[in-house]
């Protein structure tokens, strides 16, 4: 079975620079709707879920840790047309640094179609959305002030000298994924894109708001079958 060419056309994308980056993996295929909305659903089975968790910089007294986990489903088989997948998924995020000063949690829902383009089965294309919630906590009582130096060095039980304890903002954003696969007897391989955080959600504790830039991804995929 040939694949058709003409498909691959989606696959470029003008990348100029990365905006924004966001907590990732080295096995980053572990966490795939991280990856790209559109792999929501882009497995063979009814049900997927994972887990992962890095600590990053272990030599450090309290390095980053950040962990996740994802169960997405393929629905409706019955009911789309033959070959035709939706897929859902939920994703849960957290991240923290300094020992928990500053901490980052975020919930997911994701939502992809897959589209069979050819009555042979090779050629798909896909495409997905995810809506994120976002928490964002500063707390101060895990950091040192200059009022809380005496002479014998840094003394955490006195006051910060700061008025609160800490600042907290919450805010949502928007993800957008496409991809084009195609599945033979001897080879499968797919190639796509993705466009994090494209609403460009404003971030901001106590000072300059902070708009956060979106961020490009580009993905690839081949295995051989046979």
């Amino acid at each position: 079975m040939r694949i058709n060419i003409k498909y691959l056309l989606i696959c470029f994308f003008a990348v100029s620079k990365v905006t924004a980056q966001d907590p990732h993996y080295t096995q980053y295929f572990a966490a795939p709707m991280l990856m790209n909305p559109a792999l929501t659903g882009f497995f063979n089975g009814d049900v997927r879920g994972s887990v992962c968790y890095r600590n990053q910089w272990p030599s450090v007294q309290y390095p980053y840790t950040t962990g996740t986990f994802s169960v997405d489903a393929n629905m409706l088989k019955r009911i789309l047309k033959e070959g035709d997948v939706m897929g859902i998924g939920f994703t849960g995020l957290f991240d923290k640094s300094n020992n928990g000063g500053l901490k980052t949690n975020a919930l997911s829902a994701s939502f992809a179609y897959h589209k069979l383009l050819d009555q042979y089965g090779v050629n798909r294309l896909s495409v997905g959305a995810m809506a994120t919630y976002n928490t964002r906590l500063l707390d101060y009582s895990k950091f040192v002030f200059g009022q809380q130096l005496t002479p014998l060095g840094f003394n955490s039980n006195l006051p910060t000298g700061e008025p609160i304890n800490g600042f907290s903002t919450n805010y949502l954003d928007y993800s957008v994924g496409i991809i084009y696969s195609a599945i033979t007897e001897e080879t499968s391989f797919y190639c796509g894109g993705a466009l994090y955080h494209f609403n460009q959600p404003i971030e901001s504790f106590n000072g300059p708001i902070h708009k956060i830039k979106p961020r490009i991804v580009a993905n690839a995929g081949k295995f051989y079958c046979g």
